[in-house]
């Protein structure tokens, strides 16, 4: 038992999911594409991606069926040109410059689609960021305020992209409002339950939220003026028919997690792929489970947050590993990693401690400052781009010892 078989358990099971081996699932021959089962007649074909994994994507797609798309923009992480796909450069976290015209491009684009076009529109993790245009009376920078505000005050999920849909055009199910063509969506889920009107804040899906919702949760972190302004909006389209397809998630991370810990000798168990909640308080539970627990290696998948106090750097991971540092018992190892290969603002993925590393944990995590603790225990996982995004994967290993012994 080591962290060099923690570390394999994370890397293979981020490895399932990266996007050369989920575009397998694609079938297509002659004009029937068939993803999951489903089936769909595509003619004259366009490609659009926005997210962390668009790249990555385009680049396998093209590789495949390079004579069936007929051309298309994208935004990913870096600017290039795959085939016949422009992909532009837009930002993350926040939205910037970039972003915007990034977006105005894509627009213009699929905008000029006829009817009779058919489109494939990729959906990945770090698409609300990257994908924005926002409405008429709301200024990028308050978009950019409302986001940062929201994030560093532990806001999960589901509320930040609630209000990211009420302050942009191109979210909520808006996007389907102005794209003449058919198309489906393909996703790479980065939300627990896979919520399609949550992953990339929905551009194509209707929507379940009410301005009410936004405007309540505006106001809940101390975003008045922002919730001001727009109260008196519609709610968005509840319902679109364009039909969206989970290509991949964190299930199939867990159960790769699983089958290589059972491979190195381990009695895993997959105790949730919905893990959530302040990232220092979830570590500390997830120890204080495994303590009286008889198997050898627990997994979770998930998104936690972090309530940022101090001007530290860090992210959810390293927290979550200096947090689990000061429970772990003898023999415990605990590793934290980003799917998509960075660890919030700081310069690592993740992190993989174990019971006998020492520091003082209280005296970084106190100012958010995750990411120097894990440097001085030199139990940093270095930042590295997966091309892929389904939230992040916790393994924390044990072995039988006599007794309950701890490092303490």
């Amino acid at each position: 038992m080591s962290k060099k078989d923690a570390l394999k358990i994370y890397r293979e099971a981020v490895r399932s999911v990266k996007i050369k081996n989920l575009i397998k699932k694609i079938k297509w021959k002659n004009n029937i594409l068939k993803v999951n089962n489903v089936k769909i007649n595509a003619k004259k074909t366009h490609l659009f991606a926005t997210g962390k994994a668009s790249n990555e994507f385009v680049r396998e797609f093209t590789k495949r069926f390079k004579s069936k798309v007929l051309g298309g923009v994208a935004i990913g992480l870096k600017r290039e040109k795959i085939g016949c796909v422009k992909i532009l450069k837009g930002d993350h976290p926040l939205p910037g410059k970039n972003t915007i015209n990034a977006t105005k491009e894509l627009l213009n684009y699929a905008q000029k689609l006829r009817k009779d076009d058919f489109y494939i529109f990729f959906i990945s993790g770090g698409s609300s960021a990257m994908f924005e245009k926002p409405i008429k009376g709301i200024s990028l920078d308050e978009i950019r305020e409302a986001t940062d505000v929201l994030m560093k005050k532990g806001a999960n999920i589901d509320e930040l992209n609630t209000v990211r849909k009420y302050l942009s055009c191109v979210k909520g199910g808006k996007l389907a409002n102005v794209i003449k063509a058919k198309g489906i969506a393909l996703v790479l889920s980065d939300v627990i339950g896979n919520k399609l009107d949550v992953i990339g804040s929905g551009p194509l899906h209707g929507d379940k939220s009410k301005v009410r919702d936004a405007v309540r949760i505006l106001k809940k972190y101390g975003l008045k003026t922002i919730a001001k302004k727009i109260k008196k909006l519609k709610d968005n389209p509840t319902r679109t028919d364009v039909k969206h397809i989970i290509l991949g998630d964190n299930t199939i991370m867990l159960n790769k997690a699983r089958d290589v810990a059972k491979k190195l000798g381990y009695k895993p168990i997959v105790l949730t792929n919905s893990m959530r909640g302040e990232a220092r308080e979830i570590a500390k539970l997830i120890v204080s489970i495994a303590e009286y627990r008889k198997e050898t290696c627990f997994l979770l998948a998930g998104e936690t947050t972090v309530t940022v106090k101090g001007k530290g750097r860090g992210g959810r991971c390293l927290e979550m590993a200096l947090s689990a540092l000061k429970e772990l018992k003898e023999g415990m190892v605990f590793l934290a990693g980003s799917s998509d290969g960075k660890d919030g603002k700081s310069k690592y993925a993740g992190a993989v401690v174990d019971w006998k590393d020492r520091i003082d944990e209280d005296k970084y995590l106190k100012k958010n400052d995750s990411e120097r603790g894990i440097e001085l225990l030199n139990a940093g996982i270095p930042a590295k781009p997966t091309g892929t995004n389904v939230m992040d994967l916790v393994v924390l290993l044990k072995k039988k010892v006599k007794g309950r012994g701890s490092k303490r």
